[in-house]
């Protein structure tokens, strides 16, 4: 309700019409020659000196209460405004360290990458211990899975008994191993 009464005393209108008040109440009061060329405004004349101070009031007070709310809106606005220039700077700083984290990220994707190549055509160039090639270990993961159902027969015609007595006695030596600790 009083912020109503503020919102429409402070409006444009009303100050518009306090001002009108004010300076015909002054006119009426200071000028005695236009009292005698219009009689009709003699009696009002005592009157016009109390309004005009009590327009003069009235405008005085409501220009002072806008100023103050424009102010105070102000302010409110320029918080608003360094917040929100706060949470752009952090979302800048933070798209700068994800673009940088990306680029490091990338950059040692490519270096264990290389490494990766590097080591692969290191081990292409080695001779194998038992007569076995990368895919004849990739192969035998796989098989390590359906060991039981294979037999060695089966292997050694195959031409793969080097590698299967191979990977036998290391995974035998491993499991002893891990057994001893």
């Amino acid at each position: 309700m009083a912020s109503m009464f503020w919102k429409i005393a402070t409006s444009d209108y009303a100050l518009a019409f306090d001002t009108i008040v004010f300076v015909l109440a002054l006119l009426v009061s200071g000028v005695d020659k236009i009292a005698t060329w219009l009689p009709w405004l003699k009696p009002y004349t005592a009157w016009g000196r109390p309004v005009s101070y009590i327009a003069l009031g009235a405008l005085a007070l409501s220009i002072g209460h806008r100023l103050s709310d424009e102010s105070a809106e102000l302010a409110r606005v320029k918080i608003d405004l360094a917040f929100s220039n706060l949470q752009l700077e952090t979302q800048r700083q933070t798209a700068d360290t994800a673009a940088r984290l990306r680029t490091e990220a990338e950059a040692s994707a490519a270096t264990a990458n290389q490494k990766v190549t590097d080591y692969e055509e290191r081990l292409s160039k080695l001779p194998t211990a038992c007569g076995c090639d990368l895919d004849d270990s990739a192969r035998r993961r796989s098989q390590k899975r359906v060991r039981a159902s294979i037999s060695l027969p089966a292997a050694i015609h195959s031409g793969h008994a080097r590698c299967l007595h191979h990977s036998a006695t290391t995974f035998s030596t491993a499991s002893s191993r891990s057994r001893s600790r």
